[in-house]
């Protein structure tokens, strides 16, 4: 039962994503930015939430949308 190689590259990307579930981005590894959750990612830094727009709120130093501001 050979795998045809016309399949292969749609194993490897099923694969390589699996992978990269738990993976960093380059810019929060390199901390100029932060996950928000959500798939929302935040490159606005910030000392407190006075400095984001309405309805985001200055968390670990990045405006990151929310209610709970």
């Amino acid at each position: 039962m050979a795998l045809d190689i016309k399949l292969l590259p749609f194993v490897l990307l099923i694969i390589v994503s699996a992978v990269q579930v738990d993976a960093q981005r380059l810019c929060e590894a390199q901390g100029t930015c932060r996950n928000c959750g959500n798939g929302r990612f935040s490159y606005y830094k910030c000392t407190s939430s006075i400095e984001c727009f309405s309805g985001e709120g200055c968390i670990a130093g990045f405006c990151c949308p929310g209610s709970k501001f």
